[in-house]
């Protein structure tokens, strides 16, 4: 392998039930003779949703629906049995409830995570605030 190789891992893993959001573990290597190793703490700071970052996120579950129902539409246009299109209706809607509870479930529950994340966050602030105004007029 050449020696100025750098090679990055990205791995995204949706957090527990305990945990406000998801895990992001990022791994590099580079090719070289020694087998040294050296683990570096990267710290990622939370930024906000930007408008076109949430319009984005709710365009995902719609496109990945569109394209499950037109690839079921092209592999079933010539269907003749009415048994057997049946079944593959039932299947596209099998397929559409899968794409719900793995795609758009889970981004919900990590919007609504965020939302409660801010909210306490404000409040916290809004206690802050007003123990700074208590301390000014005193």
């Amino acid at each position: 392998m050449d020696p100025l190789f750098v090679g990055l891992i990205f791995s995204v893993f949706q957090g527990d039930k305990g945990s406000v959001g998801n895990q992001f573990q990022l791994t590099c290597f580079q090719a070289n003779s020694s087998s040294e190793k050296r683990d570096v703490q990267v710290i990622i700071k939370n930024s906000p949703l930007e408008q076109y970052n949430l319009q984005e996120i709710a365009k995902l579950p719609r496109i990945l629906a569109q394209e499950e129902v037109q690839k079921h539409d092209e592999e079933n246009n010539d269907c003749e049995d009415l048994l057997a299109e049946l079944h593959n209706e039932a299947y596209k809607t099998l397929n559409l409830v899968h794409l719900i509870s793995k795609v758009s479930r889970p981004l919900y529950e990590d919007l609504e995570a965020r939302l409660n994340a801010t909210n306490i966050r404000i409040r916290e602030l809004e206690k802050v605030k007003k123990k700074l105004i208590e301390a000014l007029i005193v």
